[in-house]
């Protein structure tokens, strides 16, 4: 059931109303079971009851109609699973998250999942889509690509009513990467 908490969460996985792109990236997509929200760096798919008026249809925040067709979202979810290698546990992963977004430093902070970067406040983003449905996810990364090819190194979150789906950030040398582990020991320090 798409309860205002799992509305919210899934919201906030979509293009601002003020972004200058993708307009068709700023409502959810009702399809199949299931709704989309997605803002190209993060993917989210919920299966959900909603109303059957809704199918196929994109609905921006006020509930209007998005009159757009939605991008092939299902080519973002993995053809093959078994490129991706299990990851932190979604309670680690959740933790070290919100310390790198509370860090106060001067350079950004990107958490380390198997030597790539990936930005702490997206997957806080996907966090609370699963904080909201009450489940807890697997988490998955797939590194088979080179670090320059950075749309193809990707996180998967999964449990039994939602996959995610994020990209990684595009790799620069002059970036702070902090593993899990450290993230969670730092805490209050950062």
């Amino acid at each position: 059931m798409l309860t205002i908490q799992l509305e919210k969460a899934l919201y906030n996985c979509c293009q601002p109303d003020k972004a200058l792109t993708y307009d068709n990236l700023k409502g959810l997509l009702h399809t199949e079971g299931k709704i989309v929200a997605s803002d190209t760096h993060v993917l989210a798919a919920v299966t959900c009851e909603y109303d059957p008026a809704l199918e196929n249809i994109i609905t921006n925040r006020s509930g209007e109609d998005i009159k757009l067709e939605y991008p092939r979202w299902k080519g973002v979810l993995p053809a093959n699973p078994s490129e991706f290698i299990l990851g932190p546990s979604f309670t680690d992963l959740a933790t070290a998250c919100k310390n790198l977004k509370r860090g106060k430093t001067n350079n950004p902070l990107f958490i380390d999942l198997r030597s790539i970067p990936f930005n702490p406040a997206v997957i806080l983003r996907i966090v609370a889509v699963f904080n909201a449905l009450e489940e807890t996810p697997t988490v998955s990364i797939r590194n088979n690509a080179p670090l320059d090819c950075w749309t193809n190194n990707r996180a998967m979150l999964k449990s039994e009513n939602c996959i995610a789906i994020i990209c990684s950030v595009k790799h620069s040398p002059e970036m702070t990467f902090v593993s899990v582990p450290d993230a969670i020991k730092v805490g209050d320090l950062l």
